[in-house]
């Protein structure tokens, strides 16, 4: 779980792209200091919204609270869009998407 105060930002190295496929993360992988090779990271529609929110300016309970506005389906709790919001952003930690 993360800090209510900490603000997300994407990391300088990693583009996001429209394909065929949907919408995708492009990001560097290391090896002994220097950029070998990308992975992709697929993102559907909430985790594009959660992404483009990761600028930096957004608290995770902001980033949460926004996407929880914009549903539109009345019967998802508010907790199960923080629970969701969290665990992407771990992913995207993880990953080295987001700092």
């Amino acid at each position: 779980m993360f800090t209510n105060t900490w603000k997300p930002i994407k990391c300088k190295l990693v583009k996001f792209r429209k394909t065929k496929l949907g919408n995708t993360v492009i990001f560097p992988r290391y090896a002994k200091k220097e950029i070998k090779y990308h992975s992709f990271f697929k993102l559907g529609n909430f985790e594009s919204k959660v992404f483009f929110l990761c600028d930096g300016k957004h608290t995770v309970n902001e980033l949460a609270n926004n996407l929880f506005n914009e549903i539109e389906d009345e019967n998802i709790p508010k907790e199960k869009v923080i629970s969701e919001t969290n665990n992407f952003l771990l992913e995207l930690k993880k990953h080295g998407i987001i700092e």
